[in-house]
């Protein structure tokens, strides 16, 4: 083989050399196909950081929605209104959870 620039699987003495005619290079992309490929990559690149916009703007709503809530919540439930609770009085065994839930499940 003949020494040469190395350029995707072919040197550049490869293309005049007679050693090993019976295999041939695959084709390589051309330039009108590489700057399609560019382009589609481009507009999905745009599409992901629009999309990205949206999920921000909505994390954001969210967000707010929640601290909506847990105020709406603060302000229902005073502090005072657990000082007696206990977490005792309202434990039950599994098997009294299980049949209250089949006593609430039928007609």
């Amino acid at each position: 083989m003949h020494a040469g620039i190395f350029l995707g699987g072919l040197t550049m003495n490869d293309e005049y050399s007679t050693e090993n005619n019976d295999v041939q290079a695959s084709p390589s992309p051309t330039m009108a196909e590489l700057k399609a490929r560019c382009e589609q990559l481009e507009r999905i690149v745009h599409e992901l950081r629009e999309q990205r916009k949206l999920d921000a703007q909505a994390l954001a709503e969210l967000s707010e929605y929640r601290n909506f809530v847990y105020e709406w919540a603060r302000q229902q439930v005073r502090e005072e209104d657990w000082q007696d609770f206990s977490e005792a009085d309202y434990t039950m065994d599994l098997g009294d959870a299980i049949k209250e839930l089949e006593r609430q499940e039928q007609p």
